[in-house]
């Protein structure tokens, strides 16, 4: 029942955006209008091609997670089942890409609690590095004064203090001793997170720098923080599949004037398609990277 109402209330909340952006693009058609007649195509394809990097680090990031619960997954075959899978993205709810990835880890040879366990860190990390990195640039540049400065700074420190006790939580939560989590390898795939949270940040300022909508005024640290801190929330809005909507007001909220909220936030919505060139791209090359599924993931020594 519970299942069926969060269903419903993410297809309704998809329909809204989708309806509220229309309606805004309509109304600022003109400013839109000329914004992309003036874009700039080097910058759009070089966003594309850094986005790109993220589905060559984000299944270097899923070895080293199993790598630290004491499991060996190969690098080609984390990247051929990132790969190919991608378009599982776009299906309705927002999560068979990672249902999917846990399906086949799970046939590669790992048990289904860890594999459990390794969707988690995945998350986690995102998210942690999300809120530390984008919450740090907004608390130090916004202060606690407004509403997103003070959520950004209890986020940070809720996020290093979550990091922090996952090692020691995981092996209760299991309920198995043995799924002990190496210390010095889980820091080095946070380490490894972090600098994979540039990714993100560094095709979106691209993709502004080719709408030249970027003014004086707001610093490129800035841009970074609010992109991570956006994404971060868009994740936690369980009712917006893949943040839609949630990412692109709070990006707005950030970065623009509140009379400029509407038409910012459509502009914003616009970075969806190069993550969608992105992963048409990544899709298009996943041939080569067909996984095998009759292996055995091994134990590390």
């Amino acid at each position: 029942m519970l299942s069926r109402f969060v269903s419903k209330l993410k297809f309704l909340s998809v329909l809204v955006c989708i309806a509220c952006f229309c309606y805004i693009a309509w109304q600022s058609r003109s400013l839109i209008l000329s914004v992309l007649r003036n874009a700039h195509l080097g910058y759009l394809l070089a966003a594309v091609c850094v986005w790109s990097l993220s589905h060559l680090t984000a299944p270097l990031g899923v070895s080293m997670i199993y790598r630290s619960l004491g499991r060996t997954v190969p690098y080609r075959f984390a990247l051929g089942t990132h790969l190919g899978l991608l378009p599982a993205r776009y299906l309705p709810g927002g999560i068979w890409h990672t249902v999917g990835r846990g399906i086949r880890y799970h046939r590669y040879g790992i048990d289904s609690s860890l594999v459990t366990v390794g969707i988690f860190l995945e998350t986690a990390f995102d998210l942690g590095m999300a809120f530390i990195l984008g919450g740090g640039c907004i608390w130090a540049l916004r202060g606690t004064g407004g509403w997103l400065g003070l959520s950004a700074a209890v986020l940070l420190w809720m996020s290093l203090a979550g990091l922090a006790v996952t090692p020691m939580l995981i092996p209760l939560a299991v309920g198995q001793a043995r799924y002990k989590v190496s210390l010095p390898r889980y820091l080095e795939a946070l380490g490894a997170y972090a600098m994979f949270s540039c990714i993100g940040p560094a095709a979106f300022i691209l993709y502004l720098l080719s709408l030249r909508v970027i003014t004086a005024d707001v610093s490129l640290l800035e841009i970074a923080g609010a992109y991570l801190y956006s994404w971060g929330l868009g994740v936690l809005a369980f009712f917006a599949p893949q943040g839609i909507g949630v990412f692109e007001v709070v990006a707005g909220a950030l970065l623009a004037p509140p009379s400029a909220l509407g038409s910012v936030a459509v502009l914003i919505a616009g970075f969806r398609l190069i993550r969608l060139l992105s992963d048409a791209a990544g899709w298009g090359v996943s041939w080569c990277f067909k996984p095998r599924e009759d292996g055995q993931i091994g134990e590390e020594g």
